[in-house]
């Protein structure tokens, strides 16, 4: 017994020892993988060694595998350690980082075994469409594997403490905050990927060049489209025509909203001014409806782009070599270009520049498109922007598939009203540019939006500020007319419809009146200068119309009653007041100042976002966003 004692603590050091090694070994080389897959990101498809790879993803997951049956059972008495030196911290975020390592890993191997035979195709000299059939059914067939995968990894990520972790593990740590989330959408549209792209069947859809200088409700004027057909997930035509070229009228058209007929004289509602909805859905099925190109044709969806968005595309894709143009255009430098080429120089503004000034779209689209397909681009990089585009309202896009189109309309990057469900506050400025000019780009605007909750029924007050930035050069000439330089078309005075969409069952108490005369609109019909009002999908809608000359400042205003459901009030007494502010398609910031006003003693118990200012019952918040602006308030009366 005396020498079993012994043996038997010796073994047991010994296998402590294995333990310790094999587990402190498989955490190094974790550590050293995630360095190296850090550095696997910066490089090109085309320089990336497959077999590298493969092996490094693999080790990866034999090595976290171990750790999991090595330390799993020890991780949960990790976060009772965080208290020792140096380690504890570590310590603390064990079972995260187990649970997010092994969601990855695994992850990483069904989506390498996925993408595998497509990359050393490319190597080989394969296109980048040609390769897309095979890969999207690779990782269609995985998706809902891997898209649980990716949520796994998601969750865990977001309960990680990174700031706890060793600083040379934290960098590529933190990389998964932009990773995760792409990697997941990806995967979300996995199944809808192979319609979309034509792999069933070809595909056709409209790509609108929206020009937000020229604003309108669904982002800007319909200056000209696209129609892109696709199949097997390459792009076999893309035809560009200016707006104007479309109409057949030969065919009815329907008559135009009312607003475009009072201040702009339109007889018929045609295409290039068919998104009048600020909801695209709508809008798009209005332009499908009104796309008349002179022969039959199913459309599957449609894209609406305005030239910010342009502008950050071309950023991701420069330099594009455009024949004929000296330098190459950038995203820096895509704006001039176009401008400088709606420029005749010498020439008159005849028939043959007007059918030639839109020309540009079509040459600078067909260079970006072939640097897309070459493989030559930073593909996270160009995701990233499409994604803040579609957060932005700069991007839209609509597709009849039911799945996909359910799918955008809960990103929120469909460029739809949201659903009103009878409760909470909205509010909408939906501005549309009437005067047959670019001015938007030199109109500045500012909201603010007060709501009294101090009494029985709540009650808003919106003012709308508008300042055009143009010199005060001559009064305003209603005419319609081409300037030779298209900064020209800016320099003008400003005409503009705006509507307030607020929650239904609203009521206008007043509004400022804005009267244009006769001779200052092209229709030749005064506008009154009443707000107008009417119920559109669930909203209350409040109208104006006014004239904005040069170096000027208009203010609106609307003062209604909301209804009593903006607030909802819960059985413990406590009352959530909740507003989502919508930001318009096509502006490029949302210049916003909101005030709060309490009932007396109100306590409150939680404000998403903090105010800027609180002073006795009035909560003050200032902010500027490229995106929708939401806004929680809990607060408790006290009982009695």
């Amino acid at each position: 017994m005396r020498r079993l004692v012994p043996g038997l603590l010796a073994a047991v050091v010994l296998l402590t020892i294995f333990w310790a090694a094999r587990t402190v070994l498989a955490g190094a080389r974790l550590v050293r993988s995630a360095r190296a897959a850090q550095e696997l990101l910066t490089v090109g498809p085309r320089e990336l060694d497959p077999d590298v790879v493969g092996s490094l993803l693999r080790d990866a997951r034999r090595d976290t595998l171990t750790l999991k049956r090595s330390v799993g059972w020890l991780a949960p008495l990790g976060p009772r350690l965080t208290w020792l030196p140096q380690i504890g911290p570590v310590l603390g975020e064990a079972p995260v980082l187990l649970d997010l390592g092994d969601a990855l890993t695994e992850l990483g191997d069904l989506l390498w075994e996925a993408a595998a035979p497509a990359m050393v195709s490319y190597q080989q000299g394969a296109s980048v469409p040609s390769l897309l059939p095979d890969l999207v059914g690779n990782v269609s067939r995985e998706s809902a594997t891997m898209l649980s995968l990716a949520e796994r990894a998601g969750h865990a990520y977001a309960g990680l403490n990174v700031a706890a972790l060793p600083y040379r593990f934290r960098d590529p740590v933190e990389q998964l905050d932009a990773l995760l989330p792409l990697l997941k959408t990806g995967l979300e549209f996995a199944d809808g990927a192979p319609g979309l792209l034509g792999l069933d069947r070809p595909r056709t859809y409209l790509v609108l060049a929206l020009n937000e200088s020229e604003l309108r409700p669904g982002g800007g004027f319909i200056s000209s489209v696209a129609e892109v057909r696709i199949s097997n997930g390459d792009v076999t035509s893309m035809v560009f025509r200016d707006s104007y070229a479309v109409d057949d009228f030969t065919l009815p058209y329907p008559d135009p909203p009312d607003p475009l007929r009072r201040l702009m004289g339109l007889d018929l509602w045609v295409f290039r001014d068919s998104n009048w909805s600020p909801d695209f859905p709508i809008a798009a099925q209005q332009v499908i409806e009104l796309y008349r190109p002179g022969y039959e044709l199913e459309i599957d969806g449609v894209i609406g782009l305005d030239q910010r968005a342009l502008s950050q595309l071309v950023g991701v894709l420069e330099p594009l070599n455009v024949p004929g143009e000296a330098e190459a255009v950038t995203g820096d430098t895509v704006l001039a270009y176009m401008y400088a080429a709606w420029d005749p120089g010498d020439a008159v503004l005849d028939e043959a520049w007007w059918l030639q000034r839109k020309d540009f779209v079509g040459e600078l689209a067909g260079v970006a498109m072939e640097k897309v397909t070459s493989g030559d681009v930073d593909y996270l990089r160009l995701a990233d922007v499409v994604v803040a585009l579609l957060e932005e309202r700069h991007l839209q896009i609509y597709v009849k598939d039911e799945a996909t189109s359910r799918l955008l309309a809960a990103k929120g990057w469909d460029g739809g009203l949201p659903p009103r469900t009878g409760e909470g506050d909205f509010l909408a400025v939906v501005e549309a540019n009437v005067g047959y000019n670019k001015a938007s780009a030199h109109v500045s605007r500012r909201l603010r939006y007060e709501v009294d909750l101090s009494g029985s029924i709540p009650v808003g007050a919106v003012e709308l500020r508008y300042e055009n930035h143009n010199p005060a050069s001559q009064p305003c000439d209603a005419r319609v007319r081409y300037d030779a330089r298209y900064q020209d078309m800016m320099d003008r005075c400003y005409w503009a419809y705006v509507r307030l969409y607020v929650p239904e069952d609203s009521t206008l108490d007043a509004a400022s009146r804005h009267p244009i005369p006769p001779e200052l609109l092209v229709s030749r019909q005064p506008w009154p200068g009443e707000a107008q009002i009417e119920l559109i999908e669930r909203y209350t809608v409040f109208s104006q119309a006014f004239l904005l000359p040069r170096a000027e400042v208009e203010v609106l205003t609307f003062a209604y009653t909301l209804p009593p459901t903006v607030v909802v009030s819960q059985p413990s007494g406590v009352r959530t007041y909740r507003l989502v502010i919508h930001k318009q398609a096509g502006w490029g910031e949302l210049q916003v100042e909101v005030g709060l006003r309490l009932p007396e003693s109100a306590v409150v118990l939680n404000a998403d976002p903090q105010p800027r200012l609180w002073d006795d019952r009035l909560l003050t918040y200032e902010m500027v966003s490229r995106t929708d602006i939401e806004i929680v308030l809990e607060y408790q009366l006290p009982e009695g």
